[in-house]
């Protein structure tokens, strides 16, 4: 009985490690892509500003 909880009890922890992972990955994507836009903004700056001079 012990350890038919134990393994519920493993199953439940390790399922909760995969959904956090998840969330952190989907996180990080999106600060990526956050990146990227402020990255391509600051060469089109860069860009602009090479014409001026």
């Amino acid at each position: 009985m012990q350890l038919n909880q134990a393994i519920k009890k493993f199953s439940g922890v390790n399922t909760m490690m995969k959904e956090n992972y998840k969330i952190m990955l989907n996180a990080m994507e999106q600060e990526n892509v956050d990146l990227n836009e402020t990255l391509s903004e600051v060469a089109e700056c860069v860009e602009e500003f090479k014409k001026l001079g």
